[in-house]
């Protein structure tokens, strides 16, 4: 008998240990999860992750840059057209929201009469449930004729992998990648199939990866130079432009040379864990990439 009510006991605190530490988690969660994530959701993995895999990164800035394409209305007949389309690009939720429909969808979305280029700069994993892959991403979107700077733009978009569809929630009132979270509701979204919202994996070699790199700093150089000023490796950017005027001035004296930025080799260390990449241009120039994910890395510049 005292057996049995000693391990009664024994089995009673477990249980109390195991239910409170079961709640300490669930406040955890409640604080980096603001609009909703509960016990049920514990044991899974939402924490945001970098993401590090160039097809994932590129397909889903993809995606974004899909639904912008349709808010370029150069024509009234553009109107009812694209509008359909949007609405069946955006999230589910989002709709529900704030009761969009086709008719009042230019309340809410931002509409241009000029081309524009998203480019993301930051991207997120946020969660795989159900077949479902939630991203958190943020990215300028240019002019796409002259580079010329527009706004930062943050979305959320969930990639249905078993149907090869996805929909996109655009952020409103965001100043930062960190202010978007996975939502207690969207475990269970369902994505309906339509043509215009269908997606297909990117195939992003290396070579190509690096292009895009070399792109986005050549366009940037020349047309917002801070930004590529806050990526530079730390101690390069401490001995030779301590400044931000300093380094525009460099900036200023080698645009012909920025002007012809074109990848003409490459090689690449350390591809496993933080990859190095060391690559050329066509004037001999080289730009090393110390890489931590797709689009989160350090410059240093060899000219």
């Amino acid at each position: 008998m005292k057996r049995i009510k000693k391990l009664i006991i024994i089995l009673l605190i477990v249980f109390i240990v195991v239910l409170l530490g079961k709640l300490m988690i669930n406040k955890i969660y409640e604080k980096m999860y603001p609009d909703g994530l509960g016990a049920d959701f514990v044991d899974k993995p939402y924490l945001p992750t970098p993401e590090r895999n160039a097809s994932v990164f590129y397909t889903v800035e993809d995606c974004v840059q899909n639904f912008i394409n349709y808010t370029i209305q150069k024509e009234d007949a553009d109107k009812l057209n694209n509008n359909t389309i949007l609405y069946y690009l955006l999230d589910p939720d989002y709709i529900n929201r704030n009761s969009i429909t086709v008719d009042n969808i230019s309340d809410y979305i931002l509409f241009t009469n000029i081309p524009v280029k998203f480019t993301a700069l930051k991207m997120e994993y946020l969660c795989y449930d159900n077949n479902l892959q939630e991203y958190r991403v943020y990215g300028k979107i240019n002019k796409e004729e002259t580079g010329e700077f527009i706004k930062y733009g943050f979305f959320k978009i969930t990639l249905d992998v078993n149907k090869m569809v996805y929909c996109i929630d655009p952020i409103d009132n965001c100043n930062s990648i960190e202010d978007i979270h996975l939502d207690k509701y969207e475990i269970n979204k369902q994505i309906e199939k339509k043509e215009q919202n269908s997606f297909s994996y990117l195939s992003i070699s290396n070579t190509k990866l690096m292009n895009n790199y070399l792109k986005y700093i050549k366009e940037t150089l020349l047309n917002s130079p801070e930004e590529i000023y806050y990526i530079l490796d730390n101690d390069y950017k401490t001995n030779n432009f301590p400044t931000l005027e300093s380094f525009k001035a460099f900036v200023e004296k080698n645009k012909d040379i920025i002007e012809e930025i074109e990848l003409n080799k490459c090689e690449i260390k350390d591809m496993v864990i933080n990859p190095v990449f060391t690559c050329e241009d066509y004037n001999n120039k080289k730009y090393i990439i110390k890489q931590q994910a797709i689009m989160d890395f350090s410059l240093v510049l060899e000219y």
